[in-house]
């Protein structure tokens, strides 16, 4: 049955993420190595069958046999499960279930990741709507600098943030400078960043479709907040596409 749950389930996979239903097959927590799709799979059923029990033998109005009767049934019972199912992930989540292996590292890391935020003098304003942006969404992030318009050096904010995404500490990065160049420069310096410098949002779905990135960099001086806003919101919506585009990430580390 689990198969068959989790076949069904994986049928939306792109909508709530590859890392996701990986835990819930049971394949990468230390915390949950069991296939989840199981009880869920019986629980939106059991969920299912009260409400068609409710709709044809309790409630069983004449008002309600009508066409659109039956689909504020169906509707209410899609809701009832979408809720159900979340809250059972987001349970799991908070008792800090949620961990998986780093690969390069063997340390744990939360599949629920935080995402990562640096910049310099120049970058501090777009970061601040970068800020408000992942809060208006309720995303998690941290916040490595810089906090003010004061003259900093962006080494010192971008060496800390690569470190903090190639531990698995943070994914993805999104890191601002002036023009973009020295901190992109200064990310990728560290063999596990793919830092990629996006000033508008076909570059950024390219950054993430084929080369994989794990940090968006943005010009801080050169672009609008709305093209800021297209921008992430490409970066955060696109998948990468693997196949020969992963032959060629893997040759970039140098040996």
């Amino acid at each position: 049955m689990g198969e068959f749950f989790g076949s069904v389930y994986c049928w939306f996979e792109d909508v709530f993420g590859l890392e996701l239903a990986n835990y819930l097959w049971g394949n990468v927590s230390p915390d949950q190595q069991t296939n989840m799709y199981v009880p869920i799979g019986f629980t939106m059923l059991g969920v299912s069958l009260l409400v068609c029990v409710l709709y044809y033998y309790i409630i069983d109005h004449p008002k309600l046999a009508k066409w659109w009767g039956w689909l504020i049934f169906l509707g209410s019972n899609a809701v009832a499960n979408f809720l159900i199912g979340w809250q059972w992930v987001l349970r799991h989540y908070y008792l800090g279930y949620m961990v998986g292996i780093n690969p390069s590292t063997k340390k744990d890391y939360d599949l629920m990741k935080t995402i990562g935020l640096a910049c310099d003098h120049a970058g501090f304003e777009l970061k601040e709507y970068v800020r408000g942006w992942l809060e208006v969404k309720g995303w998690a992030y941290k916040d490595f600098g810089t906090n003010s318009a004061a003259s900093v050096d962006y080494p010192d904010y971008a060496h800390p943030l690569a470190l903090a995404v190639e531990s698995g500490e943070c994914y993805p990065g999104i890191a601002i400078c002036g023009s973009g160049n020295g901190i992109n420069m200064t990310l990728n310096k560290h063999q596990g960043i793919r830092a990629a410098l996006c000033w508008n949002a076909e570059i950024a779905h390219l950054a993430r479709q084929h080369n994989d990135a794990n940090i968006l960099v943005m010009p801080g001086r050169f672009i609008s907040t709305e093209e800021a806003d297209m921008i992430l919101t490409e970066f955060f919506s696109t998948e990468f596409e693997g196949g020969r585009h992963q032959k060629r990430i893997d040759k970039i580390p140098v040996k």
